[in-house]
């Protein structure tokens, strides 16, 4: 299990959840009552590893069960690794959800944090600076998103995506109930197409003219990333004339405007027909890539963890790192292309030559290739001293040797790979003798 998930006791809200929503199908108006009652959710909960409890809860059918928004799952750019029980928002948050709760009493929610932000064992402890990130989830019980934001949300802003994502959870448990005529693979592609055309009809009524001709684009089976690129033009558009920015809009001055759920309110509408129903694990990593504009710090501990503990006891281990993943606040390991081509030829070969006495030197020595995310979990895993991994002037290294016999890890950097491999032979005589 990944160590993110954390869940902030006095974020507890507890109460029953009525939930009165109008719908309406071709020219037949529908209204339908759902009463949603749930008892208190108690219990502390302190360990970073502790699992999201699920909130005791009766109600009268089994189908409207899972109709109703429970939980909301934020995503930041926390430390990654960090055994914090809250997040960088948690404080505006639990405002927030107390003043719904003055606006709509009957409230009961889940609060789910996970941390995607990177490590401050590879950024010498540095504290963060410049605009921070946050991405909010309205979920069902079986972690279904049908609403989302960029940014933290005032109460107001909040709730309306709470009652939004009430009505289309709704609609979507509604449609699987429904029995058009038809083969039954004809009739799932029926009701996916009407409950997506449905919320599609309801994004046109609240969006802006930017996103409009582009809804058609956005199906339920188009990827995430392909979506946001075909919106794109519109959003910076929509910033551009909201924010009062020039375009194209800096990376910098966007990350700031996004903080606050209003800069892409309309961006996150038009998303939804490739979001909604999905589980918020399928697509928090890839809207975070998308709108932070870089990978999400994140990994399997647990099986890293298991691999760390029996490979380290056994002999000294080498870690090949690989630099061509860009992840948040990470800057990106670029070639020299300031070389001539003959030069390119002399280092092309003599990078050849050591990569061949390399592997030769590996052989005997347990080794693995690992990105920068799982390099800071084997890091903080041994304890190991914070350093500056990303400095303007410097690449981080390519090569970590973890050897039970040095009390510390030991750095090669590119240019140092024949320090690499003399390190090695030296292992290697001593496993000799």
């Amino acid at each position: 299990m990944t160590r993110q998930s954390h869940l902030r006791p006095d974020f507890r809200i507890t109460s029953s959840v009525p939930i009165v929503r109008a719908f309406r199908a071709r020219s037949i108006a529908w209204a339908c009552l759902l009463a949603l009652a749930f008892t208190v959710y108690s219990g502390e909960v302190g360990a970073v590893d502790a699992s999201l409890a699920a909130a005791s809860h009766s109600c009268p059918s089994p189908m409207l069960a899972c109709s109703a928004v429970t939980k909301v799952v934020v995503v930041t750019d926390d430390d990654f690794l960090s055994t914090s029980a809250s997040p960088w928002c948690g404080s505006s948050l639990a405002k927030v959800i107390r003043a719904c709760r003055d606006l709509r009493p009957r409230t009961s929610l889940q609060i789910r944090s996970v941390f995607a932000g990177a490590p401050r064992i590879m950024f010498q402890n540095r504290p963060k600076v410049g605009p921070r990130r946050a991405l909010l989830f309205f979920c069902d019980e079986a972690d279904r998103v049908f609403a989302f934001c960029v940014g933290m949300t005032n109460a107001e802003q909040f709730l309306t995506l709470l009652e939004q994502a009430d009505e289309q959870s709704i609609v979507t448990e509604l449609g699987k109930h429904r029995e058009p005529e038809g083969s039954t693979d004809e009739n799932e592609a029926a009701k996916e197409v009407a409950g997506i055309q449905s919320l599609r009809t309801a994004i046109q009524s609240r969006t802006i003219r930017h996103y409009r001709p582009l809804l058609d684009s956005i199906q339920h089976d188009v990827n995430i990333v392909l979506a946001a690129e075909r919106l794109n033009p519109a959003l910076q558009k929509d910033l551009a004339e909201r924010f009062l920015l020039s375009l194209p809009i800096e990376n910098g001055r966007l990350a700031a405007v996004q903080q606050h759920a209003e800069a892409c309110r309309y961006w996150c509408d038009a998303m939804l027909p490739c979001v909604t129903g999905k589980t918020v694990d399928q697509v928090w990593p890839e809207l975070a890539t998308v709108v932070w504009g870089a990978q999400p710090w994140r990994v399997e501990l647990s099986d890293l963890h298991h691999w760390y503990d029996q490979v380290l006891p056994q002999g000294p281990v080498a870690l090949e790192v690989l630099h061509e993943t860009p992840f948040v606040d990470c800057i990106a390991v670029q070639p020299n292309h300031l070389v001539s081509n003959a030069a390119s030829d002399v280092l092309e070969r003599r990078e050849t030559r050591q990569r061949t006495q390399i592997e030769e030197s590996l052989a005997g020595v347990e080794h693995r290739a690992v990105n920068f995310a799982e390099l800071a979990a084997i890091l903080s895993k041994g304890k190991e001293k914070s350093i500056d991994w990303f400095h303007d002037s410097n690449p981080p290294p390519k090569w970590v040797l973890l050897d039970a016999q040095h009390a510390k890890a030991q750095f090669f950097y590119q240019e140092s790979e024949g320090r690499f491999i003399d390190a090695l032979k030296r292992i290697q005589a001593r496993c000799i003798r």
